[in-house]
């Protein structure tokens, strides 16, 4: 498979599950499609969002994402009161920066999140997915409007795929295609600041992306820095939960990641039970061949999950919660997110803009 094979999405439906119900206010809500189209660093020559009726403006806008240290710009919930520059300060995130000031003296932290009313935490959720009847648990975050990004394997089995179950995909050319490809997520429920015994507000999943690279890899082709998906739901949530800033193609990998997810898997260390949001402070390893290795103690169940780092552009997310390497809890992998990243996340606000 070539690398552009590779990076050609996946597409697929998906359906709320039995006893999932939506308000009249929300159903009106989707009437209007917003999307946040992603906008340059310290913003692009005319915002993205009002070029959607200009297919050759929108593509240069883009296009221009796959610059060295583009970035997406945070968003902060409506409920805080702010009132500087997210395109030029980023979002306060205090504590996540002392966090990230101390890693070099102090090294690896995990730690339970306690107020996660708070920004950035009110963005990051557990994901509830369920592939073949079978019902499991990863983390998401909000990077858009309507629209969240997850690790690739919580979308797609590729141990239920080899069972060679018929489902119908869409190819980068919008054709529907019989293919044998199952394992793809049947429904999948976001519940932004999700805690134990807390109700929160959910939103259902209604359309899935996720690339070729990791759906239907060549033999020896490495899966790893194709492991990320994005969900759209089935209402806006941005208002509510603001949307975390993303940094693509930087130049420079960071030094150290604030790395959070609902680990379920409980260590030696902690006993993690899937039901709180934890975060591990770490150094970075090492960074090559499309993936980064860090400090990070979360397990299971952290997947998709986002790695904070301080920028120029504050602090913005550089990666995500993929795998770890066998036999160990100490360090946790994330694919570079670079230009597949943005060429998926391209698709995902074309099809629902209609450009």
């Amino acid at each position: 498979m070539d690398d552009a094979s590779a990076l050609e999405p996946i597409v697929f439906e998906m359906t709320p599950p039995a006893g999932y119900e939506r308000s009249g206010s929300d159903l009106l809500a989707q009437a209007s499609i917003p999307a946040q189209m992603p906008d340059k660093v310290y913003g692009p020559s005319k915002p993205t969002h009002d070029l959607v009726d200009n297919p050759e403006a929108l593509k240069s806008e883009l296009d221009a994402l796959s610059s060295n240290g583009q970035v997406l710009i945070a968003t902060p919930p409506a409920s805080l009161h702010y009132y500087g520059r997210p395109e030029i300060h980023g979002v306060p995130t205090p504590h996540v920066q002392k966090r990230l000031d101390e890693v070099r003296q102090s090294g690896e932290l995990t730690e339970a999140i306690i107020d996660q009313s708070q920004y950035p935490y009110t963005a990051i959720g557990r994901l509830s997915y369920s592939i073949e009847g079978v019902v499991r648990h990863c983390t998401a975050w909000v990077v858009s409007d309507r629209v969240i990004a997850t690790a690739g394997h919580c979308v797609f089995s590729r141990a239920v795929n080899a069972q060679s179950k018929n489902r119908d995909i869409e190819s980068q050319t919008g054709q529907k295609a019989s293919s044998k490809v199952s394992g793809l997520a049947e429904w999948t429920i976001f519940e932004p600041s999700y805690r134990a015994g807390v109700e929160t507000e959910k939103w259902a999943g209604i359309r899935g992306y996720v690339l070729t690279g990791w759906v239907s890899p060549e033999e020896g082709e490495a899966t790893s820095p194709h492991d990320f998906a994005f969900v759209v739901l089935d209402k806006p949530i941005v208002q509510k939960t603001g949307a975390l800033g993303v940094r693509v193609a930087s130049p420079d990998a960071p030094e150290a990641t604030f790395s959070l997810g609902y680990p379920q898997n409980p260590t030696a260390k902690y006993a993690f039970d899937g039901q709180y949001l934890y975060a591990s402070t770490g150094r970075l390893k090492s960074s090559a061949l499309g993936v980064m290795e860090a400090e990070n103690q979360l397990t299971e169940g952290s997947s998709g999950g986002p790695w904070l780092s301080k920028t120029q552009d504050g602090v913005v997310v550089t990666g995500i919660n993929s795998n770890k390497p066998l036999r160990s809890d100490d360090t946790t992998f994330s694919p570079i997110l670079g230009q597949s990243f943005i060429s998926l996340l391209s698709r995902v606000l074309s099809d629902m803009t209609g450009v």
